[in-house]
């Protein structure tokens, strides 16, 4: 079993990275499902901010999730912000021997360039307040088993080198 973290801004790549993971491993019938922050958030009906407080929250919701698909044999893959070292912290605690962390350091540049929400612009603008990295804090990771950045190396090319750590770590037999 394992439960992997992808952090890091909005427009890093997160969330393809989570999916090509994912694809790959059901080709070997791996059980796995991909909670995505903005997914998460919509299926709680929007109800959570953006400020520090409801953040933690929303990954207190994000790790109870996991913990019941985990329970149920069903390996988990989260593609979130997690801004914060403390939420990071608690998903530590949380899933302890099988949790695997992997920062997508990609830069701030290039995540403006994907941004295809139109967050960056929003935030730099005054409309969208506790925008991680323009208006809002992300605390770097300190504590990743990976460090990806897709602006040097493509998803497929990511995709390899996680799942390369994963059988050398004995996430995969």
């Amino acid at each position: 079993m394992f439960v992997m973290l992808f952090t890091g801004l909005s427009g890093s790549g997160k969330t393809t990275l989570a999916n090509a993971v994912a694809k790959e491993l059901k080709k070997g019938d791996i059980p796995v499902d991909v909670i995505d922050g903005d997914e998460s958030r919509q299926l709680i009906g929007n109800i959570m901010k953006y400020n520090r407080e409801e953040r933690v929250k929303m990954g207190n919701i994000n790790r109870a999730i996991g913990h019941y698909l985990v329970r149920n044999g069903i390996n988990v893959i989260y593609a979130l912000v997690c801004p914060y070292e403390e939420i990071r912290e608690q998903f530590r605690d949380t899933f302890g021997d099988i949790y695997i962390e992997i920062y997508v350091s990609t830069d701030q540049e290039v995540c403006k360039k994907r941004d295809v929400k139109g967050l960056y612009k929003l935030s730099e603008q005054g409309i969208l307040n506790n925008f991680n990295w323009t208006n809002a804090d992300f605390e770097r990771p300190l504590k990743s088993n990976m460090i990806i950045d897709t602006s040097i190396l493509s998803i497929d090319e990511s995709k390899e080198k996680i799942i390369e750590y994963m059988c050398e770590n004995h996430f995969l037999l």
